[in-house]
């Protein structure tokens, strides 16, 4: 029987990270994927490195570490990452959008993050490739990006030359368990053993902690985005209009512990990023919904309602082809804190998902979790991040 150190499931950007940090210490690991790399929303996202999006606390310093080793990923995964810091700009069209965005940029400046409110006249200088018509100003924060497939694929090939085994296409089915351990990984096509078990599928990983009895409090939206045809250099920025993404998915959470993630109706929200990338493609999202279902397709109402506000912002888009578009179930937890440590009573199967930025914090995130998994010691206590803080519903058998 064969048997590995570790088996990590998921082969999203954290379970990549976490099983490059695993084989870079020798340990003898098994990546497993239902589909093929980032087949969830790791290879479906804008790219996006968030700095100001942290919760107040432990995570918010997890976040500063993670930043510093992204800014070098580069260099040790010997593999263009194509990470650039880029200026962030909220377009603000009224009053309200105004007090919010000052009320913003006072709460990160006192965090210590590069924050200032733009007139109409320094927003045009910034981006004068276009126009902004009826702006009243625009809230500027320095961030960056990222391409989402060159860190992925960095991550595998770095992964790949240590033997990292890699097994895509390989659902899981169920676990064996013996007492307090997971001793097996179920799947159609063979049974993986190992002595830790890292559970890192993103939005499907609700899902796999119910195969052992648990119903983990992850729950996810589905995020719609499209891309243009490549352009001329129009954006410095990424520009959109401000994001109330965390006031939706609280109502959502909400509602799922009092009626039931499956018997959710249906929530929507339309909000707007957009940002060129290296080679002059614009991405546009995004368009969210709430399904318990995962869905696919994308929808004619989201594009159209994307594409309408991108217009406005943009009003030279409305000559731009769209080549393409895509839907992806991104997971959340009811506090907005990432789901990491070990799952209830199983000692040895380690969680980690759930986070609300996650590609900012995937360096750490794959070192941590590669510690965990292999006994070493911590440099944070890290139990306010186990799924166990909140109350854990066991189902029955």
């Amino acid at each position: 029987m064969k048997k590995w150190d570790v088996v990590v499931v998921g082969a999203g950007m954290i379970g990549l990270a976490a099983a490059y940090e695993l084989v870079k210490k020798g340990a003898k690991t098994a990546l497993l994927d239902a589909g093929g790399l980032g087949s969830g929303a790791s290879a479906a996202n804008m790219g996006l490195v968030i700095s100001t999006d942290a919760e107040p606390g432990l995570i918010s310093k997890l976040t500063s570490k993670s930043l510093e080793l992204l800014e070098r990923l580069s260099l040790e995964l010997e593999y263009d990452l194509n990470y650039r810091e880029k200026s962030f700009i909220d377009i603000l069209y009224s009053k309200e959008d105004l007090l919010r965005g000052e009320k913003m940029a006072a709460g990160l400046k006192a965090k210590g993050f590069e924050c200032r409110l733009l007139t109409p006249r320094e927003l045009q200088g910034m981006e004068p490739g276009t126009t902004f018509p009826d702006a009243l100003g625009g809230l500027y924060t320095k961030q960056g990006s990222i391409d989402p497939f060159s860190l992925l694929y960095g991550y595998y090939q770095a992964a790949r030359k240590k033997d990292l085994d890699w097994f895509p296409y390989t659902k899981v089915i169920g676990f064996e368990t013996s007492g307090a351990k997971v001793t097996g990984v179920c799947t159609r096509q063979m049974s993986f053993h190992a002595d830790t078990v890292v559970l890192a599928a993103g939005a499907w990983t609700r899902e796999l902690a119910a195969l052992l009895g648990y119903d983990l409090p992850q729950y996810y939206i589905h995020g719609e985005c499209m891309v243009t045809e490549v352009m001329p250099p129009i954006l410095n920025s990424c520009v959109g209009l401000p994001v109330n993404r965390v006031e939706f998915e609280d109502s959502v959470s909400c509602l799922a512990a009092k009626n039931g993630w499956e018997n959710l109706g249906l929530m929507d929200e339309c909000d707007l990023v957009v940002v060129q990338v290296h080679n002059g493609n614009l991405i546009i999202g995004q368009k969210t919904y709430v399904h318990p279902e995962f869905k696919g397709d994308t929808t004619y109402t989201g594009m159209a309602e994307m594409a309408k506000k991108a217009v406005r912002v943009l009003p030279d888009l409305s000559y731009v082809s769209v080549i393409r578009s895509w839907v992806s179930p991104v997971p959340f937890t009811p506090d907005h804190q990432p789901f990491l440590g070990p799952l209830g009573r199983y000692e040895n199967l380690i969680v980690s998902s759930g986070y609300k930025s996650t590609i900012i914090l995937t360096p750490l995130a794959g070192k941590l979790v590669s510690r965990m998994a292999l006994g070493e010691s911590l440099d944070y206590a890290l139990e306010e991040f186990y799924p166990g803080r909140f109350t854990e519903k066991e189902l029955e058998a």
